[in-house]
């Protein structure tokens, strides 16, 4: 095949993936050579695509062109590319400014040439994620004085923050804070939109935006994991304590926090429930880690982000993840496997008030909803009989506690089939949750069936007597 042909061939595979990405060029014959007459027509088309005719001419003869591929984000209609750090901004253009308001219209500060101005320090996080997701180029702009689009001066950014909520939350963690050296986070999640409602902390050293040791909250995405390799919740497993597996780096002992026992036998769906460490290991050793790092970013979720390769070790939570990450888990579950993305951001309108940017609605299945099914049995156990029976409601749900190594973090995040949330609990220096006060109780160790647990089960109440309509 002559080289104008290989590049033609090449270029109509990639258009075929494009268009159809069920279709896999592989099954098509690429050996046969294409004939003189295909090459030449393909040239032609090629370049009349080039200069802007094939479209023009596939409209006048009454066949609607190809569309292309929907982005699961939409095309905001200015365009939001992030100006280089090395930029200087026109001084005769003025400050590009943007007002930013929560759901209620209350304006709460502006940016200007991507600076916070007036953002009360309980929103700063928040605002800086909003800021960085509208310059990231899905929707929203970075924190750089360098940054300025003209089409964004005079606009106006809608939090999804709705302040009912916020009250809400500010409440519960008045009442259960306690050692200031120790702080607690929540963020509480719309699941039908993904809406962040609320995002709120108290106490010491740490904001809603910071990441945390993911703990045994991985053994979540592990078990869905497991499921779509073909085990299932009733498969047996050992989860014996302690235990060595035989991997790449060497010995991997893994103990379960539940302390030792010897020959105990449990199924893959009791090991999510009892928080059993060795079996979500041996689901790693089983299947690898890579599936189970798919899973977890296909729920929101990456403990891994620096491109190292991934270790067995996420299976017992390795890594780290913020809030954020954890509610668009749950809520992705409570959805039924439709990937439901934790959303700062409401709206974005110019100063004439056209939409900028709105948060779409949640429509990509990101994992079978059979697999979800199974799995949401065992995490409905979790507090009927697991780590989690503090967080019980009298409404169904769903809820993974987990307590990091030494207890250098501890978490709840669960749904009900309206809220997602997250909680977590730790000192701003990493130290161990221990010997510590929280309302008004004294903790030896905190778990996380014996803090955030409750906390998130408070918030659900409250949120149903305060926010739900009567």
């Amino acid at each position: 095949m002559s080289d104008l042909g290989t590049r033609i061939r090449s270029h109509y595979e990639e258009v075929v993936q494009r268009v159809d990405p069920m279709v896999r060029p592989e099954r098509r014959s690429v050996r046969r050579p294409l004939r003189p007459v295909a090459v030449l027509v393909l040239a032609i088309a090629l370049v009349l695509a080039a200069i802007g005719i094939l479209p023009l001419a596939l409209q006048t003869s009454g066949r609607d062109p190809v569309a292309p591929v929907t982005t699961r984000l939409p095309t905001p209609t200015t365009s939001l590319v992030p100006v280089p750090s090395t930029a200087v901004v026109d001084p005769e253009a003025g400050p590009v400014e943007v007002t930013v308001v929560l759901s209620d219209g209350t304006e709460i500060g502006r940016i200007v040439d991507g600076d916070s101005v007036g953002i009360p320090t309980a929103y700063a996080s928040v605002v800086s994620r909003a800021w960085h997701h509208v310059a990231s180029g899905s929707g929203v702009v970075p924190t750089s004085p360098a940054w300025a689009d003209p089409a964004l001066s005079g606009s106006v950014l809608t939090l999804a923050l709705d302040p009912n909520v916020e009250a809400v939350v500010d409440d519960v963690l008045a009442r259960w804070s306690g050692s200031p050296e120790a702080g607690i986070a929540a963020v509480v999640v719309d699941n039908e939109t993904g809406l962040v409602l609320a995002a709120r902390s108290t106490g010491s050293g740490f904001d809603v935006g910071r990441r945390f040791p993911v703990a045994s909250l991985a053994q979540v995405f592990t078990t869905i994991a497991a499921l779509e390799a073909g085990f299932d919740v009733d498969s047996l497993w050992d989860a014996s304590s302690p235990q060595e597996f035989v991997v790449d780096e060497g010995v991997w002992t893994v103990i379960d926090p539940g302390g030792d026992a010897e020959d105990r036998v449990v199924t893959l769906g009791d090991g999510l429930v009892l928080a059993h460490n060795t079996v979500a290991a041996g689901v790693a050793v089983e299947i690898g880690p890579e599936p189970i790092h798919d899973v977890a970013r296909r729920l929101g979720v990456d403990p891994f982000t620096d491109g190292s390769t991934v270790p067995p070790s996420i299976a017992v939570g390795a890594g780290e993840i913020d809030l954020f990450q954890a509610a668009t888990m749950f809520a992705t579950i409570a959805r039924g496997g439709i990937r439901t993305d934790a959303t700062v951001i409401a709206l974005l309108v110019d100063e004439n008030g056209a939409v900028l940017y709105e948060t779409p609605e949640p429509s990509e299945a990101v994992v079978d909803p059979a697999v979800i099914a199974a799995v949401r049995a065992p995490l409905a156990a979790v507090t009927e009989r697991g780590t989690g029976t503090r967080a019980r409601l009298a409404e169904p749900q769903i809820g993974k506690t987990a307590t990091g190594q030494d207890f250098a973090v501890t978490w709840y995040v669960g749904s009900t089939d309206r809220y997602t949330a997250a909680v977590v609990v730790a000192r701003s220096d990493g130290r161990p949750l221990v010997d510590l006060t929280f309302g008004g109780q004294a903790f030896a160790r905190v778990y996380g069936g014996t803090l955030p647990a409750p906390i998130w089960a408070d918030i659900m109440m409250a949120m149903g007597e305060h926010v739900d309509p009567p």
